[in-house]
């Protein structure tokens, strides 16, 4: 008996390493997913990273070895002060602006429209401490950002926290930083090249309008919770983001977590609430929408009405670059083949986007699926009913119709030229969302006159017919002109009604009034209630708009 005991235990202890080893099977990105959090650290600090109510002194410790820091956000080397005594760790925001009163980060310090903040800004403190051998090669370093007495300041209510701390030439210096006009700017000028104009001021070369993996720096991380919870601490790769807003301020970030940063693939923590982590985020400043909250307003809107086109999940984030508050942004995902595949169940190495008439995600020759895409549109009359049902083959109709009413009912004036992307499978597998037809994603609704009063009247419908041949072509059938305009309607009935959307405005309104006031002193703009004035504005295109949408249905679609 007691041997048939000792059988069952072990059978039981063997059956438990299977099982341990088929989960560790099956999870074989966990080891991609490591991140530097999550490793051992040689050295230690007395106070994790965070926010204190008060000031205090903090230790840091490495065994045997010097431990050489630094509290500017550069690099730690050999060359830097050496740990010694207790650090006193005190509310920075007394300390002198520095990356803050920079003028040479836009073109706009040179038209005399920008000005650098008079006041001292809110600041925390970025700690770099790093620790090295015999040859002078760094072999372990830490980073922690600490934020004192800001439970007395406004402006944060409601919002996370995100510190961004690299070495200072990554974004500032003459010849490579990217947050700044730079040699690229000096040089056009020197070539007689003219930004004296609005026309000639727009994308003007700068260090920071250049794009692509030359341009990505690494930084490190921390992502806190409105409550001062840390989230995540990671290294990753940032860009400048975006087309025209590249020489406003604030100006957006991509994030891209890589294996060469010392950490996984992917961001280690669901910042978003998405179920699975991602290798891409956004840092979006919203552009020249000072209500910061258009695009994720109707983003969430649509989701809740349950259309059927691709939106991003947002939070919202106050940034703090190198320690100094950078202003107000929503954190997103990012539109690429991983999002396709955990959103729609496509296998992410068979998932084609195009973005600007571009391969987005895909091979270089998917781009011919989208050729045959426009070509058939071109080249049949959509008012045969035929050729309609072919049409039907190519292209999600819901997706389509719901994606394109959308974007004409809030009179988006920066599209269909700009910021469109649509997905498909490479190969057509039968039925759902595998079956090879395109389908479309909604994104970057923060266009001037996107939702304004005064584009309540505009003839949005016929200028997509003039600007779009797919659209142009479609509105030629009985049938989706029809369904088409019972789209309209039922938006305009439903989602964008003022009955419903003005309390969903006013939320909005109310979350981002302070801290958009707050950023408008950080940059000296006299827009201290903008984030009000934007969402009446709002408010009285929405009651505007729904009568003009029945003029244009029944000038445009009712044939």
């Amino acid at each position: 008996m007691k041997n048939k005991g000792l059988y069952i235990l072990l059978a039981i202890l063997v059956v438990l390493v299977i099982v341990l080893l088929g989960i560790k099977s099956k999870a074989p990105e966990a080891s991609e997913n490591e991140t530097q959090s999550s490793q051992k650290s040689i050295i230690t600090l007395s106070a994790s990273a965070g926010f204190y109510d008060e000031p205090f002194s903090l230790t840091i410790e490495a065994g045997d070895y010097p431990v050489y820091y630094t509290l500017d956000g550069s690099t730690p080397s050999t060359e830097n002060t050496v740990y010694e005594d207790p650090l006193y760790i005190s509310d920075a925001s007394t300390n002198e602006n520095i990356y803050s009163a920079r003028d040479d980060v836009s073109i706009f310090f040179k038209t005399g429209d920008y000005h650098v903040p008079t006041n001292t800004i809110d600041k925390c403190t970025v700690l770099r401490a790093a620790i090295f051998d015999d040859q002078g090669q760094m072999i372990d370093q830490i980073t922690a950002s600490y934020f004192v007495g800001f439970q007395d300041k406004t402006g944060y209510e409601g919002l996370n926290y995100v510190s961004i701390v690299t070495d200072p030439d990554n974004l500032f210096d003459y010849n490579t930083g990217i947050y700044v006009l730079g040699s690229d700017f000096d040089q056009a000028v020197s070539e007689g090249q003219d930004y004296s104009t609005p026309e000639t001021r727009y994308r003007f070369p700068a260090n920071y309008e250049n794009k692509g993996k030359k341009w990505e720096r690494e930084v490190n991380g921390q992502f806190f919770s409105s409550d001062g919870t840390l989230l995540m601490s990671q290294s990753f790769g940032i860009r400048i983001k975006g087309q025209g807003m590249r020489d406003g301020l604030p100006k957006g970030l991509n994030l891209y977590a890589r294996e060469e940063y010392g950490t996984g693939k992917y961001f280690e923590t669901d910042l978003l609430g998405n179920g699975y982590n991602v290798k891409k985020m956004s840092l979006n400043a919203c552009g020249i929408d000072r209500s910061k909250s258009k695009s994720v307003m109707v983003a969430r809107l649509v989701e809740e009405a349950g259309l059927d086109i691709s939106v991003m999940k947002y939070s919202p984030y106050v940034l703090f670059l190198d320690g100094e508050y950078w202003g107000v942004y929503w954190l997103t995902d990012k539109f690429d083949k991983l999002y396709v595949q955990e959103h729609y169940g496509v296998d992410k190495d068979n998932v084609v986007i195009i973005k600007q008439n571009e391969v987005e995600e895909g091979d270089d020759e998917d781009i011919e699926l989208y050729n045959d895409l426009i070509n058939f549109f071109t080249e049949h009359d959509m008012s045969i009913d035929a050729n309609y049902e072919e049409a039907k083959k190519l292209v999600d109709m819901e997706s389509l119709i719901d994606y394109y009413a959308t974007e004409i009912y809030i009179a988006n004036c920066d599209w269909p030229f700009n910021n469109y992307e649509l997905w498909r499978s490479r190969k057509g597998s039968g039925d759902g969302y595998g079956d090879g037809r395109w389908r479309w994603m909604l994104y970057d609704l923060d266009a001037l006159g996107c939702m304004d009063q005064w584009m309540a009247e505009s003839v949005t419908l016929d200028s997509v017919r003039e600007n779009d041949i797919i659209f142009d072509s479609l509105s030629n059938n009985t049938e989706f002109r029809q369904e088409f305009s019972d789209k309209l309607r039922e938006l305009g009935d439903g989602i964008f009604s003022s009955d419903q959307i003005n309390p969903v405005i006013d939320s909005y309104v109310s979350l981002m009034y302070l801290p958009v006031e707050k950023e408008a002193v950080r940059f000296a703009r006299d827009e201290y209630d903008a984030a009000i004035t934007q969402g009446e504005y709002m408010k009285t295109f929405f009651e505007r708009r729904r009568s003009f949408i029945e003029d244009q249905i029944e000038e445009y679609l009712a044939q």
